[in-house]
């Protein structure tokens, strides 16, 4: 559940809190939940007065897109990720040729050609339900709900972040089963909503960016998720997150096959400097 408390500096903040003891012996767990979920919904669309707004009139290029166009990725490299446009917040990580396609559209934080190849990963999957930590505008969230809506349907996505924003809020009106959750991953509060609310076919951990937090959230979710997902592991800007997987992959060898999508373009890479990367632990069946 999330109270609104003031922290040390006075600033207004969304910290996650359980349900009182009291309250929890009265009522059954899914109503507990329930009640967990909604004030999370209500903080969450307290969204900052400067966010940025999504164009979600862009959904339409994944609905209407063919099929075996969705399933190539130089398609969705070349056109349709970046048509659906880019954030524009730390352009130096970007080549100058996708300029042009930030700041507008969808504001979804990829490389097309790391986003591109994952995207044809998952539409091999069954993904019915999607949970994604760390949200920022909300782009990369509807993308990857279109996109596996085209080939299996979603039955619950739920997007989870520090703060609310307005694009998301005004999503959810559009389609069924968004949850928009403002939550601290890294809370026992978080650690017991999952239990609860899982198990997940898929998970996108994009939220605190440190070894230590990136970390602790694959922990939360490993035991509730198919297929978890690690944002920036290969980031200059944030070394923690490869850190955090590559402990994973030492860790879980045999527990899971893993994927990497790293694709840097030259532009940057001549630079010396590498960007985003998309890490994809799926795990394998029972033997």
């Amino acid at each position: 559940m999330l109270n609104r408390d003031m922290d040390t500096t006075g600033k207004d903040v969304v910290v996650a809190a359980g349900v009182k003891e009291a309250v929890k012996g009265l009522l059954p767990d899914p109503a507990v939940r329930l009640i967990q979920e909604r004030r999370a919904e209500r903080a969450f669309r307290r969204c900052p007065p400067d966010s940025k707004v999504m164009d979600l009139s862009m959904v339409s290029l994944i609905r209407d897109a063919a099929l075996t166009d969705l399933q190539d990725a130089d398609y969705l490299e070349r056109e349709l990720l970046p048509r659906l446009g880019l954030n524009d917040e730390q352009l130096p990580e970007f080549p100058k040729f996708l300029y042009p396609h930030t700041g507008k559209g969808l504001l979804h934080w990829q490389y097309p050609s790391q986003f591109s190849k994952y995207l044809v990963e998952l539409s091999g999957q069954r993904i019915e339900n999607y949970l994604e930590i760390g949200v920022r505008h909300g782009g990369t969230f509807v993308i990857t709900v279109e996109y596996l809506n085209r080939f299996h349907p979603l039955r619950k996505a739920v997007a989870v972040d520090f703060e609310g924003t307005p694009g998301l809020v005004q999503y959810q009106r559009t389609r069924r089963g968004i949850l928009l959750m403002a939550a601290d991953t890294q809370t026992t509060g978080f650690e017991e909503w999952v239990r609860a609310a899982g198990p997940f076919d898929l998970v996108l951990i994009d939220g605190d960016h440190s070894a230590a937090g990136s970390g602790r959230d694959f922990d939360t979710v490993a035991d509730h998720a198919r297929i978890v997902v690690f944002h920036d592991i290969v980031s200059d800007v944030v070394p923690g997150v490869g850190e955090a997987w590559r402990d994973v992959r030492a860790r879980h060898p045999g527990r899971y096959r893993f994927l990497e999508f790293t694709d840097q373009y030259p532009e940057l890479a001549e630079r010396g400097n590498s960007y985003l990367g998309i890490g994809m632990a799926v795990r394998n069946p029972p033997a």
